[in-house]
């Protein structure tokens, strides 16, 4: 597994993600103290269309709502 140093990781963040992206694993270290792990997510994130089925369906929209919560205020 690579090491990098904060300092080096802030300079190569965007390939050490491509790194990550690829499979590899990285060890971010802070005085020689390992204090960070870059690497692909244990678990992929669901498709959009798993996510909704999971969710179930949405009920209005954040507008409907502040919408009625105003028509409450003014009644």
């Amino acid at each position: 597994m690579a090491q990098v140093t904060t300092a080096e990781a802030k300079r190569r963040f965007s390939e050490l993600l491509q790194r990550a992206h690829d499979g590899e694993r990285i060890l971010v270290t802070r005085y020689g103290e390992v204090v960070a792990e870059i690497g692909p997510p244990k678990q992929p994130a669901p498709s959009l269309e798993e996510f909704r089925r999971s969710e179930g369906a949405v009920k209005g929209s954040a507008l409907d709502e502040l919408l009625a919560m105003r028509a409450e205020d003014a009644a």
